[in-house]
């Protein structure tokens, strides 16, 4: 009922629903040229693109550092009508890691990064379920851990939620920081 009566009362609101439609318009749209200029198109072509990174180098990836070339190469193959200043890396952070690691990279990411929330699974810890549902979203739409304050978020709060997972031997054991 709020999103509905958000529409019909504000006009920001009623013009960001038209510039997502029509942004979204823009990726089904041949031309990336048209869409270049557009977030939602934006993305999805950086996706297709790292896609087809990851596809030619399934299992070990292209590597960090040669990501970013890697890339251009296939947006100039995907997308000729682009011009290099369009172009972006994946704004994933899955699709990132699998683009430059590969399959087993990725793996290894995955492990690593989602070990914690499975050996506190049995234990009472929502903050660390709250830490690691809103990490994962953002996973979805940014590559939060290539930048420094992405990952000093993902770190300093994920440590937080799994210091209240450890064993205690403080007399009170009601409070807990998790």
């Amino acid at each position: 009922m709020l999103p509905l009566l958000s529409y019909l009362a504000f006009p920001t609101f009623r013009n960001k629903v038209y510039n997502t439609q029509e942004d979204v318009g823009k990726v089904k749209q041949t031309d990336a040229s048209e869409g270049k200029n557009f977030s939602i198109a934006a993305r999805v072509y950086s996706y297709k693109s790292a896609l087809a990174v990851w596809q030619d180098n399934k299992w070990v990836g292209v590597g960090k550092a040669d990501l970013e070339g890697e890339m251009a190469k296939r947006y100039v193959k995907l997308y000729p009508e682009m011009t290099s200043e369009f172009y972006i890396m994946p704004h994933n952070q899955y699709l990132y890691n699998l683009a430059a690691f590969g399959t087993l990279g990725f793996v290894v990411f995955l492990v690593g990064m989602f070990y914690p929330a499975w050996w506190a699974r049995r234990k009472h810890a929502p903050l660390l379920l709250a830490q690691y549902v809103s990490i994962a979203l953002s996973f979805l739409v940014e590559y939060t851990l290539e930048t420094q304050i992405g990952l000093a978020f993902v770190v300093f709060f994920l440590l937080l939620a799994l210091q209240g997972s450890l064993p205690s031997d403080d007399n009170d054991p009601t409070w807990r920081p998790a």
